[in-house]
């Protein structure tokens, strides 16, 4: 991991995504990252203790399937809304824990851009 992230020292942005469960976020979270990313509402850390262990950006917020593509849009911007409260709304990217699976509905991506809008 490490190897790679020298090789990229140049790039102006490194988000580190952390996948799966016990990911380690300590240790990783120490990382020459700006932001980092991973399956918050399944795994731990939630945002809030993410916040107090990691100085840069937060990433994630909202779960890929249960909500962005099996939920409606007012589950989406209830979870983003709650999200966005969970950091304060700063040094935080609204996004999944992972990639958002390409049969999310538009209207779901939607919802959570206009949630951002309104609570960020």
């Amino acid at each position: 991991d490490l190897e790679v992230l020298e090789a990229a020292e140049h790039a102006w942005f490194h988000l580190l995504h952390l996948h799966g469960d016990e990911v380690m976020f300590d240790r990783l979270a120490r990382y020459p990252v700006q932001a980092v990313n991973w399956h918050d509402r399944e795994t731990p850390p939630t945002l809030t203790d993410a916040r107090a262990r990691f100085a840069g950006a937060l990433c994630g917020g909202l779960r890929q399937w249960e909500t962005m593509v099996r939920g409606a849009p007012e589950d989406v911007r209830r979870e983003a809304a709650d999200a966005i409260r969970q950091t304060g709304g700063r040094g935080f990217i609204l996004g999944t824990g992972c990639v958002t699976p390409i049969v999310a509905p538009t209207s779901n991506i939607r919802a959570a851009r206009e949630a951002v809008e309104r609570e960020g």
